[in-house]
């Protein structure tokens, strides 16, 4: 649940919070009703870089937070019926070591960072559990999942749940693939409007937005890139370069933003080619080829990270539908933005 500033240390608050919580709920053995149920003696259990005082005084108040936090708690246990011997973590040695251990194995992985090996935000582990050394990253992948099933190890994790029922979701536990279906592209009324281009993608019937676009505002083709948006997802942003492994993953060869010079002056001939793709991939649009090709020659010469960023978008949508392959190259990216790529480790997951 990375932030940046204020919003990251509440966010830590409310992880280490939960950790108190989980080990105030084994040392009860049944349900929790309230954080003021939490005392110095029965969240011993824990290895947090917050302290209980530190949580409570920031959270201790909130009524979303409290119930999320304790319903969170409650389902847990109820579903994995632990009842002693068991540590929760967040942040400390024993986590770094698991994370350590996969960094040895991350290069040829696709995987650009740890959350998307595993996004955990806090660790139920097993006071006897022991870290193993492996080979590969398949091999300490199936260490994890063994220890997982064995109710050693269980990375969870956190959504703030402010009411309603909490959703339980386990991903990569080699019990079914995720499959995602791309639903359209999100039509657009002017091509100059704006510099991103939205596809639509549902997973289980529930829709997520995938905006492409140039995050900044200079015309660098580094700065492409895919963020995902939708409730419960598990978001953040997705490089350009990424975006083309996952259509290559698919089976689709999409160039790379790199081969793009946003600084040379569009030809006649990449103009219409770009018009051609826009009036193809947005049906519901009413511009007509001609008319995107005017507004675009217009624009491209006076803002270049406008040009570059809707061709970008609009060139990559582009190619994934004419491709054929467009449900699989969603499945792709919806399985990295969720960390269920084939080489990400299983985690539980609670959210709304």
């Amino acid at each position: 649940m990375a932030q940046s500033g204020a919003g990251s240390e509440v966010t830590a608050l409310y992880e280490c919070l939960q950790a108190y919580a989980c080990a105030a709920r084994m040392v009860k053995g049944k349900d929790l009703e309230s954080l003021y149920e939490l005392k110095a003696a029965n969240t011993k259990a824990t290895d947090c870089d917050r302290t209980l005082k530190q949580c409570m005084d920031q959270l201790g108040g909130d009524a979303e937070y409290e119930y999320s936090i304790v319903s969170t708690a409650n389902q847990f246990f109820k579903e994995y019926k632990i009842t002693s011997g068991f540590k929760f973590h967040r942040g400390g040695s024993t986590v770094d070591g698991i994370y350590s251990n996969w960094r040895k194995h991350k290069k040829g992985s696709g995987i650009s960072g740890d959350d998307k090996w595993n996004p955990a935000d806090i660790w139920a582990i097993k006071t006897n559990y022991s870290q193993k050394s492996t080979k590969s990253l398949g091999e300490y992948n199936e260490f994890i999942l063994e220890q997982y099933n064995k109710k050693n190890l269980i990375g969870i994790s956190l959504k703030k749940i402010p009411r309603g029922q909490v959703k339980t979701k386990v991903y990569n536990d080699g019990k079914g693939e995720i499959t995602a279906k791309f639903k359209e592209v999100k039509p657009m009324d002017d091509v100059t409007s704006s510099k991103d281009v939205y596809i639509v993608v549902t997973y289980n019937g529930t829709p997520y937005n995938i905006q492409l676009r140039n995050f900044s505002s200079r015309p660098v083709t580094s700065s492409w890139q895919g963020e995902i948006k939708g409730k419960s997802a598990a978001g953040g942003k997705i490089g350009g370069g990424l975006l083309v492994e996952q259509a290559a993953g698919a089976g689709v060869k999409v160039k790379k933003p790199n081969e793009f010079n946003a600084n040379i002056k569009p030809s006649d001939t990449l103009v219409k080619e770009f018009a051609k793709m826009y009036v193809a991939i947005n049906p519901k649009g009413k511009e007509t080829q001609k008319q995107v090709e005017a507004k675009t020659k217009s624009l491209a010469k006076v803002d270049p990270t406008w040009w570059m960023s809707k061709y970008l978008g609009v060139y990559y949508v582009h190619t994934i539908i004419k491709s054929g392959k467009k449900d699989k190259v969603a499945s792709m990216i919806y399985r990295y933005a969720s960390s269920a790529t084939a080489n990400s480790s299983v985690y539980v997951k609670y959210a709304d």
